[in-house]
Formats: structure tokens, sequence, C-alpha cells
């Protein structure tokens, strides 16, 4: 009776590991299709994967599901066979995603709702073969994220047009982003100010300090919990933990 048990047990496991392979290779056509970034998005379920080409070329491309039973559907991007694909958020129920072209250098923020129709280029976000790009944010139908490169961190923000997708402040240090409202709040140093807390709205006027604290000071990450700001302090040797509410900053 126990080895007939067991039996049962392992052919269900093996059935079952079948079937899980078989939904998971379907756009594969050699090698490991390695399915990842996912992102629900309405009834759709972005992924990225790899497929084999007759020229014995892995390239990273863009599909989706709309339920674990569908076929996944590829969504052309370009046909560079050196491009990665970063899928980072949706607005409005349109997907935004990073293009790494390989040897070109450059980096695109591209979006898409599924169809080959709508599958554009956003804007070409850095030309050079140091660039990275961190930090995405969504407030609202906007998208906040940082491009550092050389030493020099750029605050950017982006809502799906080219003609509003810029910079809108530069730093020497900047930390990571916290939404508060419909701003994002983080801390940054300039040479001539040192570690502030800054705020942003998505526009250049918008994009300001709401500290003045010592040049000698460093601030680190911004925290939001409770319409509350949270963040640690450095000076002199000692660390302190403070919190900043309307505006008022006390330490805890």
């Amino acid at each position: 009776m126990k080895i007939l048990i067991l039996f049962m047990f392992l052919s269900n496991l093996v059935y079952a590991q079948n079937n899980l392979n078989i939904d998971l290779l379907e756009t594969n056509f050699g090698g490991s299709s390695e399915p990842k970034d996912l992102i629900k998005v309405n009834n759709k379920l972005y992924f990225t994967a790899s497929t084999f080409d007759m020229n014995i070329t892995t390239k990273r491309r863009l599909f989706y599901k709309e339920n674990l039973n569908s076929k996944s559907v590829h969504i052309p991007v370009n046909n560079d066979p050196e491009q990665t694909l970063t899928l980072i958020g949706n607005i409005n129920s349109t997907l935004y995603f990073l293009v790494d072209k390989g040897f070109s250098n450059n980096i695109e923020l591209w979006k898409t709702d599924g169809s080959q129709a709508s599958t554009s280029l956003v804007r070409v976000l850095d030309n050079s073969n140091d660039g990275q790009i961190t930090n995405f944010s969504f407030v609202g139908n906007h998208i906040f994220f940082i491009i550092s490169k050389s030493g020099n961190y750029r605050l950017w923000h982006s809502d799906g047009t080219a003609n509003n997708t810029s910079v809108l402040d530069s730093y020497s240090n900047i930390s990571g982003l916290s939404v508060k409202d419909s701003t994002v709040l983080y801390s940054a140093s300039k040479s001539n100010t040192g570690s502030q807390i800054y705020q942003s709205n998505g526009t250049i006027a918008g994009t300001t300090s709401i500290t003045n604290f010592s040049s000698t000071s460093q601030i680190g990450n911004v925290m939001v919990s409770d319409k509350n700001v949270y963040f640690i302090k450095y000076e002199n040797l000692i660390s302190k933990l403070y919190k900043m509410q309307n505006g008022i900053v006390s330490e805890i």
C-alpha cells in the first residue's frame, strides 16, 4: 500500500512538473527562455523572455498572456539582437519599459498597451556606455527616476510624452525616492548646499529643497509613513533620527 501511494505521488509530481515546463517554455525556440519582470496591467500579464532564432541568436523579447491557458503574444519592439528589456510599471493601463540597445549604448524609455500600434519610443534617456537608471517611482500620471553617470546624479520625470520627459535637477549625490501625496521626496547633495531633503512635483519650479541644514551634515534615506517624513541626519560623528511633520523638523 505504501509503495502504491509513493508511486502515485511521484507520478503526480512528474505530471505537474511537465505541465509547468510546457507552460513556461511555450515562448522558447531553443535553450532556456528565462521569463522574468512579470507585471500585471488590467487583464494582461507582461513579461520578458529569451527566444532563439534561426541565426543561432538569443534575443530578449516582450510578451503578454491574458490568462494562464492562453498563448503568449509577442510584442515587437525593434530588431536589435543586442538589446535587453526591463519592465518598470504602468500608468493609466500603459506599460512602461526600458530598452538597452547594447552596442549602440542607447538606453530608451518605451511604452505599450499591448498592441503593436501603441508600442513606441518615448525618448532616448542616455547614449553613453556608463549611465545607470534606478529608483523608479510612480506618482499619479508621472514617472520619476534617477540617471547616474560619472559622479553626476540627475532626477528625471516623464508623463509618457517626449516633450515632458526631461531632467528636473542635478546633484553630486542622491538617495532613493519616496512618494508623499503628489510629490517625491529624497535626500541629495550639491556642492554649495551640502545634504538636504528635496521635494519634486514633476516641474523644475516645483523641485526644491525643503530643509536648510548645515553644509557639514549628511542625510540618509527619506521614509514616508502616515503623512510624516522620517530620516537620519549625520553630523559631528553623531547620528540622530528626525521626523518632519507639516514642515517642522523635530528630533525623535
